[in-house]
C-alpha cells in the first residue's frame, strides 16, 4: 500500500523525468539511497548537507518517490551533491509524505472496497474473463505492494 500512496501523492508521475507512469510500472526510489543505511557516518553527513532533521529516515515516505524502472536504475545508488535542485527534491518528497501515508492508511482501512475488489475478481473468474493463473501471476506484485 505504501507504493500506491507514493504513486498517488506524486500525481502518477515519475519523480525524476516528470513523465506519467502507470501504477503497474512504478518502482519506489529512495532519493537518499538505501546503501547509506549501513554507513551511519555518511548518512549523518548527508543529513547535515541537506539540512534534514535528525528524525529523517531512509525507509520512509519522506525519502520515497515513484520512478520508472529506467529512471530508478539510471540513478542507482548515487548520492547527489547538495544543490538547490536536490534540496527542493527532498523538500517536495517530505511535503508529500503525509498525503502518501494518508492514502496508504485509507486503503488499509477500507474493507468495503477490499470486499468489492474481491467480488469483482471472483465474478471475472466465474465468467472466465481471467484465470487463476492470471491472478497467481499477479501475486508477486501484490506481495511487494503489501510489504
Amino acid at each position: 500500500m505504501e507504493r500506491f500512496g507514493v504513486f498517488r501523492a506524486h500525481n502518477g508521475k515519475c519523480f525524476w523525468c516528470n513523465e506519467p507512469i502507470i501504477f503497474a510500472d512504478v518502482t519506489i526510489d529512495h532519493i537518499i539511497p538505501e546503501k547509506l543505511r549501513d554507513n551511519e557516518e555518511q548518512l549523518e553527513q548527508v543529513k547535515s548537507e541537506y539540512s534534514l532533521p535528525a528524525t529523517f529516515k531512509i525507509d520512509a515516505f519522506e525519502n520515497w518517490v515513484p520512478a520508472h524502472a529506467r529512471c530508478n536504475s539510471s540513478k542507482g545508488d548515487t548520492v547527489y551533491a547538495s544543490s538547490p535542485a536536490m534540496i527542493k527534491a527532498l523538500h517536495d518528497a517530505r511535503r508529500k509524505a503525509p498525503l502518501a501515508e494518508k492514502v496508504k492508511n485509507e486503503i488499509n482501512n477500507d474493507t468495503k472496497n477490499k470486499s468489492r475488489i474481491i467480488a469483482i475478481i471472483q465474478e471475472a473468474l466465474d465468467k472466465k474473463a481471467i484465470s487463476k493463473d492470471d491472478i497467481i501471476s499477479l501475486l508477486p506484485a501484490v506481495d511487494s505492494i503489501i510489504k
